[in-house]
């Protein structure tokens, strides 16, 4: 995961990280079973920052991971996005639709 951050955003990359304390506070309680899929998820993923130095919208964002992605496909998920669609996530439509049009 290749993440744009800015000032004051350092908050990100600890919610990415082990938080040990919060993992000793859930084990042995109804929620250990998150324990699981959030090392999962950590573990499976590698995860980049880069900062935005200057504040100039979504687009300057985007260009300011450009170091991190290349020239690879990719998507841009904002924190404030929800999107419901039943069983098959948005994204994995999203990624179907681009590997049907990469065919063609």
């Amino acid at each position: 995961m290749a993440i744009v951050t800015g000032r004051g955003k350092c908050s990100i990359e600890d919610h990415f990280d082990i938080s040990y304390e919060l993992e000793h506070q859930i084990k042995d309680t109804s929620k250990e079973h998150y324990l699981t899929e959030i090392r999962d998820v950590i573990e499976k993923c590698t995860f980049t920052y880069t900062r935005q130095v200057k504040m100039k919208g979504l687009g300057h964002a985007i260009l300011t991971g450009k170091s991190l992605i290349g020239n690879e496909p990719f998507a841009v998920i904002l924190a404030d996005d929800l999107c419901d669609s039943g069983n098959l996530s948005v994204l994995s439509q999203m990624v179907k639709v681009y590997k049907n049009m990469a065919v063609v």
